[in-house]
């Protein structure tokens, strides 16, 4: 099954949808404080403000592509994030920067270097 990265900007609406569409069990699950939380095989949401991004893995594409509160950005292969358009290569990288961030601590700096991929390791 692809790995879709999806963007939504009205999380609430998504939920209710995926429920709609039989994707509630998959997808949405109650965190500990008992909030509905969106996630896409056990890859968290990445928030900025109210907008949201992650990795959903379906087996019905075309479920996925009727559903009207998600918008699929592109997939992955391999490393290569592969976008659907140059916007939503503008929205990927706005939500998902891959700039290194430089930390210090008391043994000095250095750098984090987020993973390619959104849901990966560093």
């Amino acid at each position: 099954m692809p790995d879709f990265v999806c963007y939504t900007s009205n999380l609430p609406a998504l939920t209710d949808e995926a429920k709609a569409v039989g994707l509630g069990r998959k997808w949405v699950r109650e965190d500990d404080y008992g909030d509905l939380r969106l996630y896409g095989d056990a890859t968290p949401l990445r928030e900025v403000g109210t907008e949201y991004i992650s990795l959903l893995r379906v087996s019905d594409v075309a479920l996925l592509g009727s559903m009207s509160n998600v918008q699929v950005l592109g997939q992955y292969e391999g490393e290569d994030f592969i976008p659907v358009s140059p916007q939503a290569q503008a929205i990927y990288d706005r939500m998902y920067p891959r700039t290194p961030i430089q930390k210090s601590n008391i043994f000095g700096d250095y750098e984090i270097v987020p993973p390619a991929r959104i849901g990966e390791f560093a």
